[in-house]
């Protein structure tokens, strides 16, 4: 499940990626909201305040998600100030890594903190950013889609 609070006059916004729902497909969601903020907050300053919560479990994208992210936020409009907060260690790894990779226009963060994310954005933002909290609290409180059965333990 894929969801997002952007508030625009302020320029940030706050994207969560849910266990749940269609999680094969979450990124078509996530890619094209990344894209609407970044248009509509380039050339402007403050600078956009990116937050993105991946939830612990959610699968990593695929080859073909990775390819069209890695467009996305290679687009001359895709300038924000980007945390990442995850608990699995790979995804901050490849985070890290496209980072070192191939030229940005952005600044990221990658780590395991909500809090520690949030200090470093107001840290470049030079400000507090009292929206970040309001919009992750508004995106933390839904609830994913529970249709879709949880993973099984492997047996053994």
């Amino acid at each position: 499940m894929y969801y997002s609070e952007f508030n625009q006059a302020r320029a940030v916004l706050v994207c969560r990626i849910a266990r749940g729902g269609d999680e094969e497909n979450d990124f078509g969601p996530h890619i094209e909201r990344l894209t609407t903020a970044a248009e509509a907050t380039f050339g402007r300053e403050p600078r956009l305040a990116l937050l993105i919560i991946i939830d612990p479990g959610h699968p990593l994208p695929n080859s073909v998600w990775r390819r069209r992210v890695a467009e996305a936020t290679s687009n001359a409009h895709f300038k924000p100030f980007f945390a990442v907060v995850t608990d699995n260690p790979l995804a901050r790894g490849m985070l890290t890594a496209l980072s070192w990779l191939r030229p940005q226009r952005f600044e990221a963060h990658v780590g395991p903190s909500e809090e520690r994310a949030i200090a470093w954005l107001e840290a470049k933002r030079s400000e507090r950013l009292p929206d970040v909290k309001l919009l992750l609290d508004r995106v933390m409180r839904r609830e994913p889609d529970r249709r879709v059965a949880p993973p099984k333990a492997a047996s053994g």
